[in-house]
């Protein structure tokens, strides 16, 4: 069983609830679900839409193709027209349930007296959404009783019993069964996305200091922590812009408390300087980039793999640095995990990259093994340290023995200005080099610690990704594996490239898929390892990576 499930309208007509309902329903059912988001900066009109797939098998990414689509208002059915490029599309196969007053007008056509219905038992037309959930769970018969045990979950309890009568209203409509989805059992698993899997993460981490400024689509994880800040003891300050978040972030590390930041582009441009000085101190950080279309304010809730080359260049001179882009919601818990390992490891910034696709797409996925996560927080032990004690001491490995104020009598010294052994501020030039190349040398060991890239397929034209566009890659490549193969990527620095030159030998041909415009990642594995990838399929129009715009450009290149 898969099939897509499409509900659009205007901001401010309930998609989000409606949305919400049907992929609780669905994953409740015991189906594997994904919920994609695609919403315009606005506050009213323009278009927001879910899309939600639902398999007996596990998925990382939607379809284009909707089987079933709930349109709340006739203007967003250009958005869903056939070869738009923008929006999952309604085909001649497509069902539509809609709202009889809406003026849709489509083959398949199911009209329901929504509204009507709405005001006269609710006294709401915005629970029209309620009453067209309950039609459709009728057309995926799917029992009444837990449809009303899901509105128990996700509706507000100021509106529930209001809402049930419409419901039930909604069920009993003379509409078509057209998919039968029998109940399954799937144990152990959660629906999240990835800002809650990387606040989750987090908090497990042991974080008790978060700072931000909001920005879409890195809000989320402010908003999980937020959330569960009472519960677990954190301290969660908007702070009043990206530059002050960041700088506070290193100062609570400085004085031995775990934090995080997450922002945007834009955001994470005003704490460059922050991030230099993290450097400098070998003060352990970790900045979540969730990336959009840029530049300035680019498309605010759109995607985009567009900040790769930023992110591995901001800051002003050279510095050690560790950058990952998680695969799935799944990973982005395991990967958030290994930042702040490997940053307190080495004492370095840790970069997380996500993007809106990431952050907002809700997935089926195992729940957390908590109770088997241990992070060594890497402080130094009596004992282990001479004193008198010295912050940047020069070891052979780069990394000095590192205390927080108050963890031993003595003064923990650390200086924004080139500095001795002691911290102490210095401007001897033998220092000077003595320094850099004891921050720099960590690099060996820490290129040690990346894993390799996943490979899945046996064709001889290589595929090579990295971060979010992982789902549809994986789908696409699995469906035509004697076709197609993948190289791909979760840890983008420092970058390993062993088996990525194994399988670009034995290639006919290498394409690099990338979100962005100017194939970022190609270009750092050309920087890397002197190997050009000529070809490339490339999306920078704000939308997601999928398997039918991905097959689409290949078929035009003539490799499948």
């Amino acid at each position: 069983m898969d099939i897509t499930i499409t509900i659009s309208g205007e901001a401010g007509q309930g998609v989000k609830t409606i949305g919400s309902l049907t992929a609780r329903v669905l994953f409740d059912l015991g189906y594997y679900v994904v919920q994609e988001e695609s919403y315009h900066s606005r506050v009213r009109g323009g278009l927001d839409a879910t899309t939600i797939r639902a398999s007996d098998v596990p998925h990382h990414a939607v379809r284009q193709h909707i089987d079933l689509f709930v349109p709340l208002a006739s203007s967003v059915l250009p958005y869903h027209r056939p070869g738009n490029g923008h929006e999952a599309e309604i085909g001649p196969s497509t069902r539509v349930l809609c709202d009889g007053k809406s003026g849709i007008d489509l083959p398949g056509v199911i009209p329901v007296p929504a509204s009507e219905r709405a005001v006269a038992l609710a006294g709401d037309t915005r629970a029209a959404n309620v009453f067209l959930f309950g039609a459709m769970c009728h057309m995926l018969s799917i029992p009444l009783d837990v449809a009303v045990a899901v509105a128990h979950k996700v509706l507000p309890a100021k509106i529930l019993d209001k809402n049930l009568p419409v419901l039930a209203e909604g069920y009993s409509q003379q509409v078509i069964k057209a998919w039968s989805l029998p109940q399954r059992t799937l144990k152990g698993q959660l629906l999240a996305n990835a800002s809650q899997a990387m606040g989750a993460a987090a908090i497990v981490a042991g974080v008790k200091f978060y700072s931000g400024y909001p920005m879409t689509p890195g809000s989320g994880i402010m908003n999980y922590l937020a959330a569960h800040a009472q519960q677990y003891g954190i301290v969660v300050e908007q702070a009043e812009d990206e530059i002050a978040a960041a700088n506070m972030a290193v100062g609570a590390s400085y004085a031995g408390v775990r934090q995080m930041v997450s922002t945007s582009g834009g955001g994470f441009a005003l704490m460059v300087e922050a991030l230099s000085l993290a450097a400098m101190t070998e003060t352990p950080i970790v900045i979540v980039d969730a990336q959009r279309p840029a530049p300035a304010t680019g498309l605010p809730t759109r995607t985009e793999q567009g900040d790769l080359w930023f992110v591995l260049h901001a800051g002003h001179g050279e510095f050690v640095r560790y950058v990952n882009a998680p695969r799935t919601a799944e990973d982005a818990f395991t990967l958030t995990l290994k930042a702040y390992d490997l940053s307190s490891k080495y004492q370095i910034p840790a970069i997380i990259l996500s993007d809106q696709q990431l952050a907002d797409t809700l997935v089926t996925l195992p729940r957390w093994n908590l109770g088997a996560v241990h992070l060594d927080r890497h402080l130094a032990e009596p004992g282990t340290y001479q004193e008198p004690y010295q912050r940047h001491a020069l070891t052979p490995s780069g990394i000095s023995p590192r205390l927080v104020p108050l963890q031993t009598p003595w003064p923990v010294i650390i200086d924004s200005d080139e500095h001795d052994e002691a911290g102490h501020l210095s401007e001897d030039l033998d220092n000077r080099q003595r320094m850099v190349d004891k921050r720099l040398s960590k690099q060996r060991s820490l290129l040690e610690e990346m894993e390799e890239p996943v490979v899945l397929g046996k064709g001889s034209t290589l595929l090579v990704g990295w971060g979010s566009s992982f789902g549809a890659l994986e789908e696409l490549v699995l469906d035509n594996a004697a076709d197609l193969r993948l190289v791909h990527f979760n840890e983008v620095w420092p970058l390993r490239t062993e088996r990525l030159l194994a399988e670009m030998a034995s290639a006919r041909t290498v394409i690099a898929v990338e979100g962005n415009a100017t194939a970022q990642f190609a270009q750092l594995i050309e920087r890397e390892t002197g190997r050009r990838i000529d070809r490339s399929v490339l999306r920078f129009d704000g939308r997601p990576l999928t398997v039918d715009y991905i097959a689409g450009r290949l078929h035009k290149l003539e490799v499948i």
